[in-house]
This record gives C-alpha cells, sequence and structure tokens, in this order.
C-alpha cells in the first residue's frame, strides 16, 4: 500500500479481506502497530478483534503462554497438512514423467 495512505484507511482495507481467514488474523506494520485483526483472534486472544487495533504487538503482552502453544500447534498441523500436499504432488508429477517417458 502506499505509504500516503492513511493508518484508518489501511485499517479499513485490511479489515473487508481479514475476516474472511478461518484462522487467527492479525496485520501488523513495521512498527508493530496493529493495523487489523479478524474475529477468530478473539477466541485466542480473549480480545475483539477490534480491540487490538492500534495497539502495538511489540511492546504489550497480547498473547499468554497457553495462546503462544495453541498457535504453534496449529502452525505445525498445517506445516503438516502441506508436506502431505507437496508429496502428493510430487508423486503425481513423477507419475505424468513416467506415463511420457513410456509413451
Amino acid at each position: 500500500m502506499s505509504e500516503n495512505v492513511s493508518y484508518n484507511q489501511r485499517s479499513v482495507f485490511f479489515s473487508e479481506w481479514i475476516d474472511l481467514i478461518p484462522d487467527p488474523g492479525v496485520v501488523v506494520d513495521s512498527d508493530g502497530n496493529v493495523v487489523a485483526a479478524n474475529k477468530v483472534v478473539g477466541k485466542y486472544l480473549g480480545y475483539e478483534g477490534k480491540e487490538i487495533v492500534g495497539k502495538n504487538f511489540l511492546k504489550e503482552n497480547l498473547l499468554d503462554k497457553r495462546t503462544v502453544v495453541v498457535l504453534a500447534e496449529s502452525s505445525k498441523n498445517r506445516l503438516k497438512g502441506l508436506k502431505r500436499a507437496r508429496n502428493q504432488l510430487l508423486e503425481s508429477i513423477d507419475e505424468a514423467r513416467h506415463a511420457v517417458d513410456q509413451g
């Protein structure tokens, strides 16, 4: 986004699409300020997404230890899923290559 876009404009822009994400989603600017957060964040942080907009993620303790563990486990599970998908794709490529070679 352009540097000429105001903080409020950025917040509105990101708020419109971030609620489409099924996982907790937070957009943080380069200074650590929360620009937008989706509704799912409340499940993990105990805040409404709107409540943390404008807070500094680097300076305020927004995550408790339990939340860090839950988010880490969620990320770990997603990575496992990506690894399975990658392996299936590679197998499909190998099968296609073999079929072409057999030709």
